[in-house]
């Protein structure tokens, strides 16, 4: 999931996903494409009992298909 300066909005995304996974595990990979504001932080300290979040930080944005990308190389999770 690649967000840049989403801070304000990121917190209830994340809650969304929790409320639609019901019973399944699964694992988040959100990448900080380098934001200004507290975007960093939010995902930092998000705590879900229902998913695994793995944040990934980039210190200068490179554009959500870049990040989407690393998220994707990120995962733990096989592709099919």
């Amino acid at each position: 999931m690649p967000c840049h300066n989403r801070a304000a909005l990121l917190g209830r995304g994340l809650e969304a996903y929790a409320q639609q996974a019901a019973g399944v595990d699964f694992e988040i990979v959100a990448v900080d494409d380098g934001s200004t504001d507290d975007t960093r932080e939010v995902l930092r300290t998000h705590r879900s009992e229902r998913f695994a979040l793995r944040a990934v930080h980039v210190e200068r944005s490179a554009g959500p298909a870049n990040a989407r990308n690393l998220g994707s190389r990120r995962a733990r999770a096989p592709f099919s």
